[in-house]
This record gives C-alpha cells, sequence and structure tokens, in this order.
C-alpha cells in the first residue's frame, strides 16, 4: 500500500491529495500575493517621496527666480526713481533760466545788451503747436464758412496772448514729460530683458 493510500485511509477513505495540493497552492498565492502587495505599497512609498522631492525642487527653483525677480525690480525701482529725480531737476533749472534767455540780448558777443522786441505769436500757432502735442484732439479754430484760411477774417491769424518764455516754458515741461516717458519705458524693457521669471522663447 502507497503512503498516499496510507493517508486516504486516515482520513476516512476521501481523497485528500487534491485538497492537500490547493491548499499548499493557495498557501503559495497568498503569500506571494501578500509580497507583491507589500512591494506595490513601498514602490508607491518611493513614487510619493520622489514626487514631494521633486516638487520641493521645482519649488525651491521658483522661489529662487522669484527672489530674484523681486530684487532686479527694487533695483530698477530705484535707478528709475533717480532718473525721475534728475528730470525734475532739470526742468526746473531749465524753467529759471527762462526770463534771461527772453528779456535782453546783444547783436555780438560782450556788446551791449538790447531788450529783445516781443514775437508776435498767432492763436493758430498755439493751435499748431498744441496739435503737435496732442495730434488726437484739433486745436485749430474752425474757420467760418466762405471765409478764406490765413485771411484777416480767420481767427487763427489773430495775436494770441503768450510769449516766447511762455512758449519756452511749455516746451521745457513737455521735454520733461517726454524725458519722463521714456524712462518709464527704458525701465521697463530692462525689467522684460533682465526678468528671471519671463518665459524666454527658444532662438
Amino acid at each position: 500500500m502507497s503512503v498516499i493510500e496510507d493517508v486516504e485511509k486516515v482520513a476516512g477513505g476521501g481523497s485528500i491529495l487534491p485538497w492537500a495540493i490547493l491548499a499548499v497552492v493557495l498557501a503559495i498565492g497568498g503569500a506571494g500575493a501578500l509580497g507583491y502587495y507589500k512591494g506595490d505599497a513601498a514602490r508607491g512609498a518611493r513614487d510619493e517621496l520622489a514626487y514631494a522631492q521633486a516638487q520641493k525642487k521645482a519649488d525651491d527653483a521658483w522661489q529662487s527666480k522669484l527672489d530674484a525677480a523681486t530684487d532686479i525690480g527694487s533695483k530698477l525701482s530705484a535707478t528709475l526713481a533717480h532718473a525721475q529725480q534728475q528730470v525734475q531737476t532739470v526742468t526746473v533749472t531749465q524753467i529759471q533760466r527762462v526770463p534771461v534767455v527772453t528779456k535782453s540780448y546783444a547783436e555780438q558777443f560782450g556788446e551791449t545788451l538790447q531788450a529783445i522786441p516781443p514775437a508776435v505769436y498767432t492763436v493758430g500757432f498755439v493751435g499748431v503747436w498744441n496739435n503737435a502735442l496732442d495730434p488726437s484732439v484739433e486745436h485749430a479754430v474752425p474757420v467760418p464758412a466762405g471765409v478764406a484760411a490765413g485771411s484777416a477774417g480767420d481767427p487763427n491769424v489773430a495775436r494770441a496772448g503768450i510769449d516766447s518764455a511762455d512758449v519756452l516754458s511749455n516746451a521745457i515741461v513737455n521735454g520733461g514729460k517726454y524725458a519722463a516717458c521714456r524712462n518709464e519705458l527704458n525701465a521697463l524693457i530692462d525689467w522684460h530683458e533682465q526678468n528671471p521669471t519671463e518665459q524666454k522663447s527658444p532662438q
């Protein structure tokens, strides 16, 4: 009698071999599944750790860029403020010079000073001047219907209540505004070129 038959007798005559094999297979499969689960969990933990580390690295890099951008912005702001202060100083200084250069003159350097004859500026002159500064608005006085432009009936040829000092002072103020705008534009260009957070297109 074989060992298998002996085992069957002990078990009451039934066939125990298939059940034993099934039990062994299930045990092995369960152990394998448990090992797979533990391995999968370990990989998941490693993946989460790697993701967290990569995210922190990306955050640190972005924060570094923001700090650099803030530092650049502060420096450019200080430079712009200094430039604007210089514009204001120059504007005030030039305005103070207006009376000196509009009241008297000499035919030749070193000769006796003479009063500068008053310049005559027309209403039309003022209109053209203002149109050059702001072309979006028509500053000329409308000419009445049937009146030729530049004729005696054209209100633009009437004398305006300004003199050379007024014209020069206005030019100085406008020049100061242009310089201020130019400084702001240059600062904006510098910021765009130096800002490390800007996405640069590949060349």
